[in-house]
C-alpha cells in the first residue's frame, strides 16, 4: 500500500475518566494525539479531541474551556515539534458519579438545584414557562437582537443547565479553573 496523502485528520477519543485533575486530562489528551501522529508515520496531522469520561477534572474544563484548550495547543505543537495542528476538541465530560467536593451551605443547594434540573424534565418544563413568560416582556427588538434560541423549550434549558455547574463554582468560590 502506498500512502499518497501529506497530512492527515485524525479525530482523537480521550477517556479522561481517571484524570485527577485538567492538568492530568490534558496530559492524557497530548499521549493520545501523540500516539496517532507516530502511527501515522510523522505525517503532519490535523487533530480534533475528543474528552469524555466521568472525570474529576470535569468542574476545571468545563469551568474555563478557553484555557485548557490553548494549553492543549501549546504543548501538543511543542511535543509535535510543529507537526501536530489542533483543530478543535470536544468536551463531552460530566461529573463522578459519587459528586464529590459539592460544597455545603448555599453554594452546594445552589449546585444541587443546577443538577436537579438538569436531570429533571418537569422541573426543567417549569423554568422554561419561566424564562417564556420573561421574555415575553422583553421588546421584540432586543429579543431578536439577542439571538437566544430556544431558551424557553426544557430541551436546550437542560443543556444549559448541565453547563452551569463548573461556572457557578468558579464564580462564587473560585473552584474549577486549575482543577
Amino acid at each position: 500500500f502506498l500512502r499518497l496523502d501529506r497530512i492527515r485528520w485524525e479525530r482523537v477519543e480521550v477517556d479522561v475518566e481517571d484524570a485527577d485533575d485538567a492538568y492530568d486530562a490534558v496530559s492524557k489528551s497530548c499521549a493520545a494525539a501523540l500516539g496517532c501522529l507516530s502511527e501515522n508515520g510523522g505525517r503532519p496531522m490535523a487533530a480534533r479531541l475528543v474528552l469524555s469520561g466521568r472525570s474529576a477534572a470535569h468542574d476545571a474544563l468545563s469551568g474555563d474551556p478557553e484555557k485548557w484548550l490553548n494549553q492543549l495547543r501549546l504543548d501538543l505543537f511543542d511535543a509535535g515539534g510543529g507537526s501536530l495542528w489542533l483543530e478543535s476538541v470536544e468536551m463531552r465530560t460530566a461529573l463522578p458519579a459519587d459528586k464529590e467536593g459539592i460544597p455545603d451551605g448555599p453554594v452546594g443547594e445552589l449546585l444541587e438545584i443546577a443538577g436537579q434540573a438538569a436531570a429533571d424534565p418537569t422541573l426543567a418544563a417549569e423554568m422554561a414557562a419561566v424564562i417564556s413568560d420573561l421574555f415575553k416582556k422583553v421588546p421584540k427588538p432586543v429579543r431578536d437582537a439577542l439571538e437566544l434560541p430556544g431558551l424557553d423549550t426544557p430541551e436546550i434549558l437542560s443543556e444549559l443547565v448541565a453547563e452551569v455547574r463548573p461556572l457557578l463554582l468558579r464564580r462564587l468560590i473560585g473552584r474549577g479553573g486549575d482543577g
